[in-house]
């Protein structure tokens, strides 16, 4: 290939790396949610935590999802200690299929 031909090829593909970046207008809509919860339901959320719910990252998640809970916001239930030697894949399954 000469190297006109691939310099003109390099351009063309960074020309539409670039258009592909392009920021969506201010004034174009927003895509909208595929589905969206009933405004009755309350979003149930489930933590399975590897450490103790003493640990630091896992004691502020829980005190901000246990928040929550009380606010009636949502309905929250946990599982701490888990470890990591695939009790975890375990504890997911077995929370999945109910």
């Amino acid at each position: 290939m000469s190297r006109k031909a691939l310099i003109l090829v390099s351009l063309l593909a960074a020309l539409a790396l670039f258009a592909a970046c392009t920021v969506t207008p201010a004034g174009a809509p927003a895509a909208a949610p595929e589905a969206a919860a009933p405004a009755n339901e309350k979003l149930v959320v489930f933590g399975a935590y590897a450490t103790a719910i003493e640990e630091p990252w896992d004691g502020v998640i829980h005190a901000a999802l246990h928040k929550a809970m009380e606010a009636a916001a949502l309905d929250y239930t946990y599982t701490d200690d888990i470890g990591y030697a695939g009790d975890m894949e375990r504890v997911l399954q077995e929370v999945a299929e109910k």
